[in-house]
């Protein structure tokens, strides 16, 4: 069966061709701003360092204390496997506009026209990349969708760990008049051995985000730089170091995160630049196919240094 979808064409007749017009890049934000490691095929520990200190007095002799110490222990990251298979009979573009790309002969149904193809991809990589991001956040292996359940997502694996360290375990109500205390309120409760760290990060999605802006404008703030918050939806929280950021992949949800980017990790099983992608031609089927596989997964190092706030929207 071919994956072209035609039925929003009509037929071909005379007329000049137009440049296809492809949906602009999409690349997973969280996926630039975490830390990616390589080499997960299947469930692999992130092994923990914590060292606890607790100075002793001075003098001859030896003497120890069990408040010295170095705990190791481990979490473990689950990647999924993911794959796309898509086949393409060129023929059936002879029907429409796009028999212009065409050049004459049969040998021309062997390869897919540069134009479509070029079109093709960047569509495709800016759809994976939104699909990918989002999946990041609400993957969940027990759903029915399958777009998230591939691997568990932050939300899913973080809900679990945090309940116990939930900023405030009362949902709250968030709106353009309340963003900038709940933003405010997240930021002063990030424990101190994290606050210092320069990675620090909010979380929120991105129709949030824009409202959490839209009060720090009507509060008139100094040093709101509009420009940088509309072009990377992200900006720092007034009077920190800390940077709220705006996220595709939590659009829909009721999640706001804060701690640092560090802490979370996305486990992949080769460097993206080596993700098997391929197009060929099909003697035996006689259509053009298209092959992207690939495997992810998601973990926190240190969940206790993760904070939650729960929202409704207003």
């Amino acid at each position: 069966m071919s994956s072209f979808v035609l039925t929003g064409l009509t037929a071909y007749t005379e007329q000049n061709a137009t440049a296809l017009k492809a949906r602009a890049f999409f690349s997973s934000k969280s996926i630039r701003t975490f830390t990616v490691e390589k080499g997960y095929k299947g469930p692999t520990a992130l092994n923990r360092a914590q060292v606890a200190l607790s100075l002793q007095a001075g003098g001859c002799g030896w003497s120890t204390t069990t408040a010295n110490s170095l705990t190791l222990d481990q979490r473990v990251l689950t990647p999924g496997s993911y794959k796309l298979n898509m086949p393409f009979c060129i023929k059936d573009l002879e029907a429409y506009f796009t028999r212009a790309y065409l050049p004459a002969g049969q040998a021309a149904n062997q390869s897919m026209p540069s134009e479509v193809e070029a079109s093709f991809m960047e569509n495709l990589m800016g759809r994976f990349g939104e699909v990918i991001e989002t999946a990041i956040w609400q993957g969940d292996t027990g759903s029915g969708t399958a777009n998230l359940n591939k691997f568990d997502g932050f939300n899913k694996i973080l809900d679990i760990a945090t309940s116990a360290n939930s900023f405030n375990p009362t949902t709250s109500a968030y709106s353009v008049s309340t963003a900038f205390d709940i933003v405010d309120g997240i930021a002063n409760a990030i424990p101190s051995e994290v606050i210092q760290q320069n990675d620090v990060v909010i979380l929120m999605p991105l129709n949030q985000f824009r409202q959490y802006t839209t009060r720090l404008r009507q509060l008139n703030l100094f040093h709101y730089n509009g420009e940088a918050a509309i072009s990377n939806f992200e900006i720092l929280h007034p009077g920190t170091a800390i940077k709220v950021i705006g996220l595709v992949g939590l659009n829909g949800t009721n999640r706001i995160w804060a701690g640092q980017s560090s802490n979370f990790v996305i486990g992949v099983d080769d460097a993206f630049e080596n993700t098997l992608m391929e197009m060929w031609y099909s003697q035996d089927n006689r259509e053009v196919r298209f092959a992207l596989e690939g495997m992810m997964g998601v973990q926190a190092y240190y969940p206790t240094q993760i904070l939650r706030q729960v929202i409704t929207v207003a």
